[in-house]
């Protein structure tokens, strides 16, 4: 089930970035021309399952949890500046 939820989050996660945070969305994928993975927005989705031990996201293999880990220190910083209008 939570793998469900957290395919939905990603696909919410990123249509809300690209189309409503416009600025950040731009400024962080040269105008689209190089857009950020879908694991960045999957690893945003299991943040809160991660951190309340959420038995699914237990579940993951070690290189699926580093690789969601990889893409949210990557990105994450990125994302939390002042956003360009």
């Amino acid at each position: 089930m939570a793998k469900l939820y957290v395919n939905s989050m990603r696909d919410a996660l990123k249509s809300f970035h690209k189309n409503v945070l416009v600025g950040d969305y731009n400024h962080l994928t040269d105008n689209g021309t190089n857009p950020l993975p879908d694991n960045f927005y999957e690893a945003l989705a299991w943040q809160g399952l991660k951190d309340h031990n959420v038995e699914a996201y237990s579940d993951l293999t070690d290189a699926k949890k580093i690789a969601l880990t990889n893409a949210l220190n990557t990105y994450y910083h990125s994302t939390t500046k002042n956003c360009p209008k």
